[in-house]
């Protein structure tokens, strides 16, 4: 069991580290916390994790292997995601500065996301970012001879972790506090995230996208 942890470490930690740098699953929960509501922060996380959940299970149950083996694949979600990215951040430099008349009593804006649409945005932006399916391939191939059940716990601690991690994002910034500079500033906030969404989808289709195979022996 002690061998359990030890690979545990071993891909978690990286993993976590990852996770908290910038990149688009960053950018779209601080948009869609900062000028959105608590709620939609919250299942945009839910979607980010599943998302992450996804690339863990096809690598656990085999299919991880076949991609990895076919880059022209990997291009292909790389090219979607690229797309994807664009097209939100060509949404948020679309949006409008909000009125008084555009938020509620309670503070939050008048029209938001539902949940659903902020669970999509989140597994979307996450299932096409081929950063994140590579990373998450290449640590899960590298221990693809241990058992299924320790495979399975570090996927699912992968989901957990994003879920923890997305969600304490999106509470902190929808903090009763910081709620009003924020919707003040939300057009600002979608203006930025924007830029920057799509700064990052044309340094994905610049950027060359290779999964780290396990050498045998």
């Amino acid at each position: 069991m002690q061998s359990f942890w030890v690979e545990y470490l071993v891909i978690m930690v990286p993993f976590i580290m990852g996770l908290i740098g910038p990149g688009p699953d960053f950018v779209m929960i601080i948009r869609n916390s900062a000028t959105g509501t608590r709620q939609s922060g919250v299942f945009t996380a839910l979607g980010l994790g599943c998302g992450v959940l996804t690339h863990a299970s096809y690598t656990i149950f085999g299919l991880g292997m076949i991609l990895a083996q076919h880059p022209e694949v990997i291009n292909g979600i790389k090219y979607c995601g690229a797309t994807y990215i664009t097209y939100i951040g060509i949404r948020a430099l679309m949006s409008k500065k909000q009125t008084s008349s555009d938020i509620d009593l309670k503070g939050a804006p008048a029209t938001t996301m539902t949940p659903f649409q902020a669970f999509r945005v989140g597994y979307f932006t996450q299932i096409l970012n081929p950063h994140a399916a590579t990373f998450i391939l290449s640590m899960l191939l590298s221990v693809q001879l241990s058992p299924l059940s320790w495979r399975m716990s570090y996927g699912l601690s992968m989901c957990i972790s994003a879920v923890i991690w997305y969600s304490a994002i999106s509470i902190f910034l929808t903090d009763r506090r910081l709620r009003q500079a924020f919707l003040r500033v939300g057009h600002i906030i979608n203006w930025v995230a924007g830029v920057v969404l799509i700064g990052l989808a044309i340094r994905l289709v610049l950027t060359k996208v290779e999964v780290a195979l396990p050498v045998a022996g």
